[in-house]
């Protein structure tokens, strides 16, 4: 972003490369609120200016933020994931699965996913083809936890386009491979009719698209509101973010 001229304010977690405090949720959310207060109070910028950009634990932060702050302009979520309980439960020994989410849930609560479902604005995910970190199969498409995080979404955002498990199955079977495989035909035509809908509702969630509409049109729906909400990077957690790359999300 600061590449592309945008004026950028980041920050490291509590704990993390030698900042004070500890990381905890907590002391996460108390420092980006404090680095949002910020912000707006002493460099002047008005929420409406202000897009949300996490990656990868950083979803947490953003999406918390988004919740308390809806006025911002939009969230951008890269390498992110749903809920940390999946993820930590995949890396360990199955007998220890109880344990493992007691804890979590007790002393490092990440569900993002619920979070952001709080946030009715613009929002983008990247999704990294490759990522080792937020798979609970090494580097597998189909078991990247942002998957989740952008299904979990859309069900909340669109839930008439989920009438049936084998709509969210359909969704699914998508999300298992690279989106430029995917349809696109059709998504054209579709995207401006969506965005006719969209209008007249005046772009409130949770949204009546596909409400009278037949599994056929529901599933051409999907696949084209999910092309809007995610983006395919073909690299690996850590790698940076090309800011050829980098692009706002737009309201559907």
């Amino acid at each position: 972003p600061l590449k592309l001229g945008y004026s950028v304010l980041g920050w490291n977690h509590p704990g993390f490369a030698g900042s004070s405090g500890l990381p905890f949720p907590v002391h996460e959310t108390s420092a980006s609120d404090a680095v949002y207060k910020f912000a707006v109070t002493q460099l002047g910028f008005q929420p409406e200016d202000i897009v949300l950009y996490g990656w990868s634990i950083g979803g947490f932060a953003s999406s918390w933020l988004a919740m308390n702050y809806p006025r911002v302009s939009a969230v951008i979520l890269d390498a992110s994931f749903d809920d940390l309980v999946p993820l930590a439960v995949s890396k360990m020994p199955r007998f220890a699965s109880g344990l493992i989410e007691a804890a979590i849930r007790k002393y490092m609560d990440l569900r993002i996913c619920e979070q952001l479902k709080k946030y009715e604005g613009p929002v983008l995910f990247y999704r990294r083809l490759r990522d080792e970190v937020i798979t609970t199969e090494m580097q597998t498409i189909h078991s990247n936890r942002g998957n989740d995080l952008v299904l979990g979404t859309l069900k909340q955002r669109y839930p008439h386009l989920f009438s049936t498990i084998e709509l969210q199955v359909y969704v699914e079977s998508l999300f298992s491979a690279p989106i430029e495989t995917w349809s696109m035909d059709v998504n054209a035509s579709v995207l401006d009719d969506i965005r006719q809908i969209r209008s007249k509702e005046g772009y409130t969630f949770p949204s009546n698209i596909g409400e009278d509409c037949g599994e056929d049109e529901k599933q051409n729906l999907l696949s084209a509101i999910a092309q809007e909400y995610m983006v395919d990077l073909n690299e690996m957690h850590c790698t940076p973010l090309d800011p050829a790359l980098f692009k706002l999300p737009t309201l559907i």
